[in-house]
């Protein structure tokens, strides 16, 4: 995916309005849904020499990107994402409030996976990422600054090894994210600089054109329980083994064969594959029986699943209402 004169093009042609908009200069964006400015960026120049759904990534520096990401995980992930909470520092920065992620609505964070060379050592899978602030909208800039420096309404990224054992996301970090598409596609360009001022210094620069929306699974059910209903909306876990699928949500869990056909399954409290029976936990609660049925539909590669029960036994449970946007194992 890398394509160094390529990207060097396109670089330059995108430092003149950076140069204008005053880049790594301490600009803010108002907070909330507003934050930003306009974005001088098109698509076309973005997507100059990608096609849909790959990305160009430079890391230069301490840490030096050496060739494409290879494993079993897809390299570009655009995915909704936690905006984390920050307590208020020091000139006015931090000061976040958390913010829950939803597919229909973000925060969104986009995951860049590439091979690079730290300090001149061995080749090692590092991520550069950025997280999008609140109700980030197509055709907007917005500063980039570390994790605890970052106003609210503005983004945070950084750089890490895959699996963490090294991070680079210092105070000083600094840059900017143009977002053209956001949606089910991502079409956006980003840069920051870790703002170290002597051989540990490292600048990160990519685009990302038209990388494909991966939602997360999410839950959607009325829950009545002792006389007592609740309405729920949250996150579907979803855990995949060789000889099961399990689906936890705050109240409800199903526990299904590996790979679930599409069809209507009974449920017990033990799922049995032969009889096309699958497992329900519910609460905690005990229960000697289940009226009901799960109903699993699939598309472009996930589940969508209706369900509706009651149990008998010593407590009685009842609930109905879907998981949505399930990865099909």
């Amino acid at each position: 995916m890398n394509n160094r004169l390529v990207y060097l093009a396109f670089i330059l042609i995108l430092s003149i309005p950076f140069m204008l908009a005053g880049c790594g200069n301490g600009r803010t964006g108002n907070n909330g849904e507003n934050g930003g400015s306009a974005a001088r960026v098109s698509a076309s120049d973005i997507g100059q020499g990608l096609e849909p759904g790959q990305f160009a990534l430079d890391i230069s520096g301490f840490v030096v990107s050496t060739g494409d990401y290879e494993g079993d995980v897809a390299a570009a992930r655009f995915q909704p994402w936690n905006y984390g909470s920050s307590r208020e520092r020091a000139g006015g920065y931090g000061g976040r409030e958390a913010v829950d992620p939803w597919n229909a609505s973000g925060p969104y964070r986009i995951w860049l996976l590439t091979e690079v060379s730290r300090d001149g050592g061995e080749t090692e899978n590092a991520s550069a990422w950025v997280q999008f602030p609140p109700d980030a909208q197509a055709g907007r800039t917005y500063p980039i600054r570390s994790t605890r420096m970052a106003r609210h309404g503005e983004a945070y990224g950084g750089l890490q090894r895959h699996d963490m054992v090294w991070r680079d996301g210092t105070h000083a970090l600094e840059g900017e994210i143009t977002i053209v598409e956001v949606g089910d596609y991502l079409t956006a360009s980003f840069h920051f600089d870790n703002g170290h001022e002597d051989e540990r210094h490292t600048r990160v620069e990519a685009r990302v054109y038209r990388v494909p929306f991966m939602p997360r699974g999410e839950a959607f059910y009325t829950f009545t329980r002792d006389g007592e209903t609740t309405e729920v909306a949250g996150r579907v876990i979803r855990q995949s083994q060789d000889h099961r699928l399990e689906l936890m949500s705050d109240h409800i869990s199903f526990s299904f064969g590996p790979r679930p056909e599409p069809g209507t399954y009974a449920l017990e409290r033990r799922r049995d594959e032969a009889r096309r029976v699958v497992g329900l936990s519910a609460d905690g609660a005990r229960f000697d029986s289940v009226d009901g049925t799960v109903e699993v539909t699939e598309s472009d590669g996930y589940y969508t699943m209706n369900f509706a029960f009651i149990t008998q036994g010593q407590d009685e449970v009842s609930a109905e209402g879907r998981f949505e946007w399930i990865a099909v194992p």
